[in-house]
C-alpha cells in the first residue's frame, strides 16, 4: 500500500519537448518511462504563467487571486502539507526556486525545508561563499549590499561555471542524506516530501556531455556567450544553440530524477512511494516574440508535463486538468479528509469543461494594488480554456483574444472581432470570475505582502 509521496516540480519544464508527449528527440528516457507505467496528463494546464501564480495553486488548490496574494504564500491558505503533517506525515523540502523560500512563506507545514537561500551552505566552501555569509549576518538576506555583491558572483559564475551550477545533483545529496538517515528499512516512516528543481530554467550550463548530444558545436565559449546576452543580441543560429542548451538541460534533469528514484528502490521503500512530476509553467522560444516567462497566456507558457506514477491508476488521458487538483489527488489517495478549494482527484474524475489562468503582471508589484480596486485590475491578466477554445483577457490594455485550438494550435489567428456565440459563452465566464474576486475584495482587511523598499531589492 502506498505510504509516501514524492512531488517533483522542475521548473520551466515544457509539456512539448518530453517524449512521452511526443517530442521527437527522446531526451528524457526515464520521464517517459514513468509516464508509461503511471498516468499521464497530456491537457495538464498551469494555473498561472510564472512562478509565484503557480506554486501557490499547487500547493493549496487556490489561484494567487483567489486569496489576492501574489508572492508570499498567504497566511489564510492550509496546504497539503499541513494537512499530511496534521495527519501523521513527516514533511520535508528541498527547495531551489526563490520564489518558495522561506522569505515567502512556502515553509508553512514542514518539519523539514532546505530552500538553499541562506548561505549556510556556502560559508566554508570558497571565499565568495564566506563574503556573503558575513555580509547576510551583518546587513541581513535581503541588504543592498548582499544584492549588489550576489550579482558579482553571479557574474563571476556565468563567466566561470563550475559543478554547483549543476543545482539538481546539490539537491539529490541534501535528499539522499535525509533518507539515509530518516527512512531506513529497520525505521521506517510514511512522508511526504517536495522537490523543486531550477535546472531547465536559465541560465544554462548543463553538462557537457549532454550538451554534445543535443549539439556538438556548442562549446564552453558559446555557453558562456549564450547565457549573459540578449534574446536580441542572438542571431537565428544562437537562438538554435540556445535551445539546444534547454534540450540538453532537460536530458540532465532526466537523469537526476532517474538517480531520486533508484535511491528510493535501493532503501526499499520505492514500491511504497507514489510520485508526482510536473512543471510550474512553460517557456517561450520566441513563439509570440518573447524569450523567458512572462505574463502570458499561450500554450508555450501555460500548458506543463503532469505524471502520476503508482497512484493506482495507468494510461495517458486527454482531460482537462489544473495543478490545483494536486492536493486533493493526494488526499484521496491517502484516505485524508481536506477542506481544499478544489475536491478533485486527477485520478478518478473527468476533467474541467473549462479550466482558468491568471496572475498580476507583475507578482512583486501586484500587492501594492491590493485594496485599491481600479489599480488592482489594470494589474490582471486572465485565461480561459475549453478542450477547443481559448479567451485571453488582459486587463490593463483592455485587449481580447479568442483562438480556436483546433484549427489554429500555434495561436496565431486571433477570431475575437468574429463576434461568435463561443466568445460570449466565454466573456461571461470572465464577468463571473471577476465578480468573485473583486466582491471578495470588498469585504477584505488587506495588508501588503511586502515592505516597497524590499521589492525594489528584489526587481534588481
Amino acid at each position: 500500500m502506498v505510504k509516501n509521496v514524492v512531488f517533483i516540480v522542475v521548473d520551466c519544464m515544457r509539456a512539448d519537448h518530453l517524449g512521452f508527449n511526443g517530442y521527437n528527440k527522446k531526451l528524457t528516457p526515464f520521464l517517459d518511462k514513468l509516464a508509461k507505467e503511471g498516468m499521464n496528463f497530456t491537457h495538464a494546464f498551469s494555473n498561472g504563467p510564472f512562478s509565484p501564480a503557480s506554486y501557490v495553486s499547487m500547493f493549496t488548490s487556490a489561484t494567487s487571486l483567489d486569496y489576492l496574494s501574489h508572492s508570499k504564500y498567504p497566511k489564510e491558505a492550509t496546504n497539503i502539507a499541513e494537512v499530511l503533517k496534521n495527519k501523521g506525515w513527516t514533511t520535508v523540502g528541498f527547495n531551489k526556486n526563490a520564489w518558495c523560500s522561506k522569505f515567502f512563506g512556502y515553509d508553512v507545514g514542514f518539519d523539514h525545508y532546505d530552500d538553499f537561500m541562506l548561505g549556510e551552505e556556502k560559508k566554508e566552501k570558497n571565499i565568495f561563499g564566506k563574503i556573503e555569509y558575513s555580509l547576510q549576518t551583518k546587513f541581513g538576506q535581503n541588504s543592498k549590499f548582499v544584492s549588489v555583491f550576489r550579482r558579482i558572483e553571479y557574474f563571476k559564475k556565468t563567466f566561470n561555471p563550475d559543478k554547483e551550477l549543476f543545482e539538481a545533483s546539490e539537491v539529490n545529496k541534501k535528499v539522499f542524506n535525509w533518507l539515509d538517515n530518516n527512512h531506513k528499512e529497520d525505521n521506517f516512516k510514511k512522508f511526504f516530501m517536495w522537490l523543486v528543481y531550477m535546472d531547465v530554467h536559465p541560465p544554462y550550463y548543463p553538462p557537457q556531455k549532454f550538451i554534445n548530444f543535443v549539439n556538438p558545436e556548442i562549446t564552453k565559449r558559446n555557453k558562456q556567450w549564450l547565457n549573459s546576452c540578449t534574446s536580441e543580441q542572438m542571431s537565428k543560429k544562437d537562438r538554435e544553440k540556445y535551445h539546444n542548451l534547454f534540450e540538453a538541460n532537460l536530458m540532465y534533469m532526466d537523469s537526476e530524477i532517474k538517480k531520486v528514484y533508484e535511491k528510493l528502490e535501493k532503501l526499499g521503500i520505492l514500491k511504497d512511494t507514489m510520485i508526482i512530476i510536473a512543471a510550474d509553467h512553460g517557456f517561450e522560444f520566441w513563439e509570440h516574440n518573447w524569450l523567458g516567462m512572462k505574463a502570458k497566456m499561450y500554450e508555450e507558457n501555460i500548458r506543463v508535463p503532469l505524471i502520476i506514477w503508482n497512484g493506482g491508476v495507468k494510461g495517458s488521458t486527454d482531460k482537462l486538468v489544473t495543478l490545483r487538483d494536486i492536493p486533493a489527488t493526494i488526499c484521496d489517495v491517502f484516505g485524508v479528509e481536506h477542506k481544499f478549494l478544489s475536491n478533485n482527484n486527477l485520478l478518478k474524475y473527468k476533467g474541467e469543461e473549462y479550466i482558468y489562468s491568471e496572475c498580476s503582471y507583475n507578482p512583486l508589484r501586484g500587492p501594492i494594488y491590493v485594496g485599491d480596486e481600479e489599480k488592482y485590475r489594470e494589474n490582471i491578466i486572465y485565461c480561459i480554456r475549453s478542450k477547443r477554445y481559448k479567451y485571453i483577457y488582459d486587463e490593463g490594455n483592455k485587449k481580447e483574444e479568442f483562438y480556436d485550438l483546433e484549427e489554429d494550435k500555434d495561436e496565431k489567428v486571433n477570431l475575437i472581432e468574429n463576434g461568435t456565440v463561443e466568445i460570449d459563452v466565454f466573456r461571461k465566464l470572465l464577468k463571473a470570475r471577476k465578480d468573485k474576486i473583486f466582491n471578495q475584495m470588498k469585504v477584505k482587511e488587506f495588508e501588503k505582502d511586502i515592505e516597497e523598499d524590499i521589492i525594489d531589492e528584489l526587481e534588481v
